[in-house]
């Protein structure tokens, strides 16, 4: 069994000057096992009281990662979990905003098949993140170094005031620039196990940007397509 994206779907808000909640449906035929990945993001301020919080009460996301941008307070953050029978069909976030220009969106994607044990191959760090206070109009995610064949490697980016305009070749969009205010997210199955490579965003003004680069692992479960079982029935019979 080999994991792959199964559905994606987006969601953003703005203009709220007390706190901002933004509800994400679940995407398209997202079920029981499945593993779900929020990207959150949001513009302003720093992580810690004003940053980030899940809501989904007794059905929690984990955050496994979250990222500042210092210069312009721009934020990203990565959350995971194992879909579960009686999960809601809607999930929330909320954040506490700077003012009426604030804005919060969220990137909700749906995994078939992943490794029943293990979220990452390469998880999400300090190590895999770019931080740029003028980008010259292009970033490179960092380089990882994928130990499993047919892993998939995710770049998620958020920038201060304009989304990136190209993403790396050989990858598949999941948020164009525009669709979730200033942000740009994509994918690639890394067939064998190995580098990555820095792999680039592109656009067209110099501002400050956050990206993160890392690995969801395949899943370990193989099916032999030559097992089989045989079943013997007896009959007995009577006099």
């Amino acid at each position: 069994m080999t994991i792959s994206v199964r559905s994606f779907d987006r969601y953003s808000n703005n203009g709220a000057t007390d706190f901002i909640d933004t509800d994400a449906d679940t995407p398209t035929g997202m079920t029981v096992g499945d593993l779900a990945i929020a990207f959150v993001f949001r513009n302003y301020g720093t992580s810690g009281s004003d940053g980030i919080h899940d809501d989904n009460g007794s059905t929690p996301f984990t955050r496994d990662r979250e990222d500042v941008d210092p210069t312009s307070g721009t934020y990203m953050s990565i959350w995971t979990r194992r879909i579960q029978v009686g999960d809601p069909n809607v999930w929330r976030w909320v954040y506490n905003p700077r003012g009426s220009d604030s804005w919060m969106s969220i990137l909700l994607v749906a995994l078939q098949n992943p490794d029943p044990t293990t979220i990452y191959d390469v998880a999400p760090g300090s190590g895999t993140n770019t931080i740029t206070a003028s980008d010259s109009g292009s970033a490179s995610g960092v380089s990882i170094t994928t130990t499993v064949a047919g892993s998939i490697h995710f770049l998620t980016s958020v920038r201060e005031n304009s989304g990136y305009t190209g993403i790396p070749a050989g990858y598949t969009e999941l948020n164009p620039s525009g669709s979730t205010f200033y942000t740009r997210s994509c994918y690639k199955v890394i067939a064998d196990p190995g580098s990555t490579g820095a792999q680039t965003f592109t656009g067209a003004s110099s501002v400050s940007s956050v990206i993160q680069s890392f690995a969801i692992k395949n899943s370990s479960i193989t099916v032999d397509p030559n097992a089989y079982t045989v079943t013997r029935k007896v009959v007995y019979a009577t006099q």
